[in-house]
């Protein structure tokens, strides 16, 4: 009996000591939470930061860190040299390609026959001129943004003066006489084809996108409709040529006119990038007036010789020559008087007014003789 009470004893007294150690411990948890909830609540931002910088020290996060900023690195550097590179690539592409294409001489001339042939060597001129600019050469004026020529300023307005100088003397053929039914039909279609926007590529814009030919096509075809007009036999006759030196005063008196204006109004502004264009086409217009005028010449020479105009002839073409041969380096329209640069475009008119004087003086002296 004695044992059963001594074990009831030291049961009920170790009961007791566990209910005091779990009170002891549930007393330390509350103050330890109470502890977090007022750091939670009263420390600042930045300590704060630091504990979390120390646990990403502890879970060993700050290497993978340090590789997310190399990784950072090598890309922005390698979009760097991607961005350089493209760069490069532009103007290899766009400087050295527009260079490469771009091409104004006038020395590539229509080879003209030493016997006649019964053919109007205008017309085979004409031709020559659209072959020379559409399949020789690149024709720029449409070309679109894809093509390194398409940073080409210059070389356009020469072209289309080229092309508007070949329009002109197709148009100047069309008024000849005693054309065949045949002949009168084949200029009739050149001259319609050749007033073909310039500046279609393959697509054009009418209300909205559509595709359409391009102006090399049409130009292509204006070129056989001339050839085709050389099947028959050319004649030639005084009226016609008074025709192609009235029609050559007028165009010239336009170009002067047109240089004229842009001196008036932008001589005076300091920079005046308009001059360029329109000191270009004039040059390419005067340049095919002049391949124009020496196959005049060949058709028309019995007619030069027997009313005594060789002299004025010579004087006409050589100012066209001159006028097409004129290419500055750099197109000033410079102030009227002023003596800190050119005008090209009045240096251009000269050379034009004196064109257009010797074609005047041998149409007056051809009316002389036949009055």
């Amino acid at each position: 009996m004695m044992d059963k009470a001594r074990l009831s004893a030291l049961a009920e007294k170790s009961l007791k000591k566990a209910k005091a150690l779990s009170q002891n411990i549930w007393r330390q948890t509350q103050n330890i939470s109470k502890q977090i909830w007022t750091y939670l609540r009263h420390e600042n931002y930045r300590e704060r930061l630091q504990i979390l910088w120390i646990n990403i020290k502890t879970f060993k996060l700050k290497k993978v860190w340090c590789g997310v900023k190399k990784i950072s690195k090598k890309i922005s550097s390698s979009r760097k040299v991607f961005l350089r590179s493209v760069c490069g690539f532009l103007l290899v592409y766009y400087g050295l390609g527009s260079l490469f294409v771009e091409n104004m001489n006038v020395t590539h001339t229509y080879p003209l026959p030493k016997v006649s042939r019964n053919k109007s060597e205008v017309i085979g001129t004409l031709a020559f001129l659209i072959n020379r600019e559409i399949d020789k050469k690149m024709w720029t004026p449409n070309l679109p943004a894809a093509f390194p020529a398409y940073v080409l300023d210059n070389m356009p307005n020469f072209q289309i003066g080229i092309i508007t100088a070949v329009r002109d003397g197709a148009g100047t053929m069309r008024n000849f006489v005693n054309k065949t039914p045949e002949q009168q039909k084949h200029i009739k279609k050149a001259e319609e084809l050749l007033r073909y926007s310039p500046y279609v590529w393959i697509m054009v814009k009418k209300g909205k996108f559509g595709l359409a030919p391009s102006a090399n096509a049409q130009y292509r075809k204006a070129r056989m409709e001339l050839l085709k007009y050389n099947d028959a036999d050319f004649i030639t006759y005084q009226a016609d040529f008074e025709t192609y030196l009235t029609r050559l005063s007028g165009a010239l008196r336009r170009l002067i006119q047109k240089n004229d204006n842009q001196i008036i109004e932008h001589s005076s502004s300091l920079l005046d990038t308009k001059a360029d264009d329109v000191f270009y086409m004039t040059r390419g217009y005067a340049f095919a007036s002049w391949q124009i005028a020496l196959a005049m010449g060949f058709d028309f020479k019995k007619l030069i010789v027997q009313y005594d105009v060789y002299n004025e002839w010579t004087y006409l073409l050589s100012s066209l020559q001159k006028a097409a041969e004129f290419k500055p380096l750099y197109v000033r329209n410079g102030k009227l008087g002023g003596i800190f640069g050119a005008n090209h475009l009045l240096v251009q008119n000269y050379y034009l007014e004196r064109a257009l004087v010797a074609a005047t003086q041998i149409k007056d002296k051809i009316g002389k003789s036949c009055s």
